[in-house]
């Protein structure tokens, strides 16, 4: 590094830069950012740390902006073809003129590996976990007319801090018991948590009532169930209060 001391002009150190190979190089490559100096920048500390380091490199890295696209997307359920609009990709280039867009089916594959990590991380977070209680929600789409469910966990972890996340969101057959049983299964047996259920908690119809009691056949081949069973089926209470609530309309 060439350098001079505090009490001389800058004269030399311009008569240094018209000569230097690096510079000259950089200059000719329009790559200026491989040899000039890395620029730092801060993170104000009102953002989520976990979001952001709070020192990062000012360097534009294009992968890194096509995985928190894919954030983004999952984040606010745009469709993927949102990163082929107009106005998205003169926003980013407004903001980042080194950005080159992307395809909708590039935005689909970077959200299923964003998934695919994710998922990878709450296995190996379950495994530490001793028990988990499930909540399944079945509903049907008012336009397509097609059965979906919904299956959380939920934990006490190490700060005894309570924790839930959504383990999977599947399509079902019409709602029967043995069909939810065998969904909720082919889910626990996936995320290796079939031998941890504690309870689940389900609306209060007769389809879920036959579904946990397959399910505890299931369940029972792994581990014993607190109480024989008679505590692992929770029904909903707002459902029932729901459910009071209709009748005394009706009457």
């Amino acid at each position: 590094m060439y350098t001079k001391s505090k009490t001389v002009a800058t004269t030399q150190l311009h008569r240094h830069l018209q000569s230097c190979a690096n510079y000259l190089k950089a200059k000719a490559d329009k790559s200026k950012d491989e040899f000039l100096q890395t620029q730092l920048g801060f993170v104000s500390s009102s953002v989520d740390p976990s979001a952001c380091p709070s020192l990062y490199i000012g360097k534009f890295d294009m992968k890194k902006m096509k995985e928190s696209v894919a954030h983004w997307i999952m984040m606010h359920e745009h469709p993927f073809s949102i990163v082929e609009e107009e106005g998205f990709n003169l926003m980013q280039r407004r903001g980042m003129p080194e950005w080159r867009g992307m395809t909708r089916n590039t935005a689909k594959a970077y959200c299923i590996n964003v998934y695919e990590l994710e998922k990878k991380k709450l296995k190996s977070l379950l495994k530490n976990v001793n028990k988990i209680s499930l909540t399944a929600d079945c509903w049907k789409s008012k336009n397509q007319k097609i059965e979906y469910m919904v299956i959380t966990g939920h934990w006490i972890d190490e700060s005894w801090q309570l924790q839930k996340r959504v383990l999977n969101f599947v399509h079902i057959p019409p709602r029967r018991g043995l069909e939810i049983a065998n969904a909720i299964w082919r889910c626990l047996e996936d995320w290796g948590i079939e031998s941890k259920i504690h309870t689940i908690y389900v609306d209060n119809a007769s389809a879920n009532d036959s579904a946990i009691d397959n399910l505890k056949v299931y369940v029972r081949n792994k581990r014993r169930l607190l109480c024989e069973g008679r505590l692992f089926h929770v029904r909903c209470c707002a459902h029932i209060l729901k459910s009071f609530e209709n009748i005394t309309i009706v009457y």
